[in-house]
């Protein structure tokens, strides 16, 4: 049986499908060994990914330097497991040209390799299960968050690498709505308030004398008044002057 194993292009696509979590990007799988492992060529070398393991690593710069260590005892042990492939035939089992030997359960979850744990199985769904089996794994390893602190404390700042938290929408609560109430609109230009004048500016009004006052009534004068007291163009009946009396005549010579 050979120790190298190659596929078809889709049955490589489907195997690596569950794998870019590790971050697979421009590496291209060439071929694979029997037990499910990969070898990959990229522009900067050649890589291996280990389905037992759960690694990928570039091993190789070139493919002359990766074909003379996978010629060499210690390669053919390490990265190709000669002696549990050699083991498996002494038991009778053999492998389809789509077939891989896959340990079930898986070493990731039992730790052992024993040979009595493997079975042919289609390579695109060995190395396809291996790759979801290793991510469930490492996500279950990954701490928990801690407890939320108690009322009073401070919670410690998270750092630049830490996840968001998610963001939770606040439901929705309808309000009741009313229309407002009508009012009449204010006049554009309002008359003024009549106010009266200031006083100061009506003229002949003063604050102490009416503005139409009454005419003024003299007082009757006592009867013992003297004559004196009439005046001389006045008489007692009336107001009326006297007559002056006639100017003699001159008479000349």
């Amino acid at each position: 049986m050979h120790l190298i194993r190659e596929f078809t292009p889709v049955a490589y696509d489907f195997a690596l499908s569950s794998w870019g979590w590790l971050g697979i990007t421009d590496q291209v799988a060439r071929f694979a060994s029997c037990f499910g492992d990969i070898f990959l060529e990229s522009p900067t070398g050649w890589w291996f990914l280990d389905t037992v393991e759960g690694t990928l690593e570039r091993r190789w710069q070139t493919m002359d330097e990766m074909f003379r260590e996978l010629e060499s005892a210690e390669g053919r042990a390490e990265y190709l497991l000669e002696e549990t492939l050699h083991q498996a035939e002494a038991r009778g089992m053999s492998l389809a040209d789509d077939e891989v030997f896959a340990f079930l359960p898986p070493p990731a979850v039992t730790g052992s390799m024993a040979v009595e744990n493997l079975a042919p199985l289609r390579f695109a769904i060995a190395a396809s299960l291996s790759g979801r089996i290793h991510q469930e794994l490492r996500v279950a390893a990954t701490p928990a968050l801690p407890a939320a602190s108690a009322p009073g404390q401070h919670a410690a700042r998270p750092g630049a690498h830490a996840a968001p938290e998610p963001y939770t929408p606040r439901p929705y609560t309808p309000q009741a709505w009313s229309a407002p109430t009508p009012r009449a609109p204010a006049p554009r230009n309002p008359a003024p308030a009549y106010q009266a004048p200031p006083s100061h500016l009506v003229p002949g009004h003063s604050e102490t004398q009416p503005r139409n006052p009454a005419p003024a009534v003299p007082e009757p004068l006592p009867a013992w008044a003297p004559p004196s007291h009439v005046p001389p163009e006045t008489t007692l009946t009336g107001s009326y002057p006297a007559a002056r009396p006639a100017s003699r005549a001159r008479h000349f010579a």
